[in-house]
């Protein structure tokens, strides 16, 4: 998949800005991290040096309310083609 030709246009599409393959890597871990995965599995996956790249760099994960989880669904959605 083409950043220029796939991603950021419909990143553009959805209106949630500036999007690389860098912000992928964060989604990734934050839903490993919601599966319950490990922080040592975790680290392996994402094939960092140690556990402080993983928990501190990778680690961030804010505390979202109903609302940011309903808003984020519906960009899903979005994406997805199921909400227009």
């Amino acid at each position: 998949m083409n950043l220029k030709d796939h991603i950021l246009p419909a990143a553009a599409k959805a209106k949630i800005g500036n999007v690389g393959w860098h912000t992928f890597r964060h989604t990734y871990r934050a839903i490993l991290k919601r599966c319950g995965t490990s922080l040592e599995t975790q680290k392996e996956l994402m094939r960092h040096g140690n556990l402080k790249t993983t928990s501190e760099i990778y680690g961030l994960d804010p505390d979202l309310t109903p609302a940011h989880r309903e808003a984020n669904s519906d960009v899903v959605k979005v994406l997805l083609g199921k909400l227009k």
